[in-house]
């Protein structure tokens, strides 16, 4: 993914995210471990599918973590950071999905700054069970 995506300093990361199989009322969650040479950022929340064909599916999620940045550019202004994004897949055969999610980490204010970053990352979902 690319991150400060709208900003004159965009950087590459790369993540890796688990969707635990279990929902409640619909709405799963997930855990994310995200790094870059700017930082690494570990972070969990809630996410909702909504399929607006059979294989086109919309996924909005929101959550929190916890930001340690490793150089000064890319400086989010707290250690904890809310993360919100949408993102639009398509399933493959298999259950398997590929996709585009964008999305921004901010820590709203609870830091002296609070300059926040974009993301656009490109998604391949594999799901670990054969239900």
């Amino acid at each position: 993914g690319v991150y400060n995506v709208l900003d004159q300093n965009p950087g590459i990361y790369g993540l890796l995210d688990f969707r635990p199989p279990w929902e409640v009322y619909g709405i799963g969650s997930w855990v994310t471990l995200a790094g870059s040479d700017g930082g690494n950022y570990f972070s969990g929340g809630i996410l909702k599918d909504f399929s607006l064909t059979e294989s086109i599916i919309f996924t909005p999620s929101f959550g929190l973590g916890l930001y340690n940045h490793s150089d000064q550019e890319t400086v989010l202004g707290h250690p904890w950071e809310f993360r919100s994004a949408i993102k639009l897949s398509y399933e493959l055969s298999g259950r398997s999905r590929i996709g585009v999610r964008f999305g921004h980490v901010s820590n709203a204010g609870m830091g002296e700054t609070n300059p926040g970053s974009e993301f656009l990352s490109l998604i391949y979902s594999v799901p670990l069970s054969r239900e």
